[in-house]
């Protein structure tokens, strides 16, 4: 249950003070939510909100997020504007962003071209004016691979990797950038969920929302952003199929922990991959 006045504000707009007062007048609208936290829309009058509450295991830093956003608006990026965040009576941390459109329903070229650039320009993207405390450089493994000392087989794949790789921390990452994480709204492209922004390496980044790409939607469309990507940014065929290979393994991880089967077709599209990679040999779902 969203209780606006009831939560314990920490940071705050004028925009989320209307919230506040005029709770009675304010519309729920639910949305599809993540992993991580539940997401709902906030409608008053003409204005949309969008109410996101980590009421589950996850537990981030929000107001590193809420920061980090402002930082991310005054340096460019298209991103959501934050309105405040606070912890609810339940004591969970709560973000209230505007909302800026919905994901793309069926994806094209041109989206995917521009889905690209993005993460190009993201990658490029001078951090000399972000404060370092906004941009922290977690352990890889211990912040994107949750328990998989139990998962011998992925453990020591991994670990083998990274040994191989050289993972860097030299970039702004967003850490989880796929096509559920950009939004249009009559043309406008906004990249949203910065829970996992940090320093890391961009070939990760790029590797991970190729991947979904390829597991979620087809070869063609992951083709199309691939071929965007690395115009701007040249990889070794080595270099990408060791990325993907991360980036695989942690998906068979999160698929073990949660599942992530969502469609008839992802198991075979999945075993494609596994199945093409060297680096993936052996492996399976």
């Amino acid at each position: 249950m969203i209780q606006i006045s009831a939560t314990k504000w920490s940071c705050s707009t004028d925009c989320l003070e209307q919230l506040v007062a005029r709770e009675h007048e304010v519309r729920l609208e639910p949305m599809a939510s993540g992993l991580e936290a539940e997401v709902t829309k906030l409608l008053l009058e003409q204005e949309a909100y969008v109410w996101k509450v980590w009421n589950r295991d996850s537990k981030p830093d929000i107001n590193r997020q809420f920061h980090l956003l402002h930082a991310l608006i005054d340096s460019g990026v298209q991103v959501s504007v934050p309105i405040g965040w606070g912890v609810d009576p339940d004591g969970n941390a709560v973000l209230v962003t505007s909302h800026d459109g919905l994901p793309p329903k069926k994806l094209d070229n041109g989206m995917l071209s521009e889905l690209a650039e993005r993460l190009v320009d993201l990658h490029r993207m001078p951090i000399d004016n972000i404060a370092p405390e906004l941009l922290p450089a977690y352990d890889f493994v211990g912040y994107f691979f949750p328990n998989i000392e139990a998962h011998g087989d992925l453990h020591e794949r991994l670990l083998h990797l990274m040994d191989q790789v050289g993972y860097r921390y030299d970039r702004l990452i967003h850490g989880d950038f796929n096509s559920g994480n950009v939004v249009f709204d009559n043309g406008k492209c906004t990249i949203i969920d910065w829970t996992n922004g940090q320093m890391g390496d961009p070939r990760y980044d790029y590797a991970w929302a190729c991947a979904l790409l390829r597991i979620y939607a087809s070869e063609r469309h992951a083709e199309v952003f691939r071929n965007a990507y690395v115009a701007a940014v040249p990889l070794s065929l080595q270099e990408e199929q060791a990325f993907e290979a991360i980036a695989v393994i942690r998906w068979l991880l999160l698929n073990r922990l949660v599942g992530l089967l969502r469609q008839s077709t992802t198991k075979s599209k999945a075993r494609s991959i596994l199945k093409g990679n060297p680096y993936l040999a052996g492996l399976t779902l």
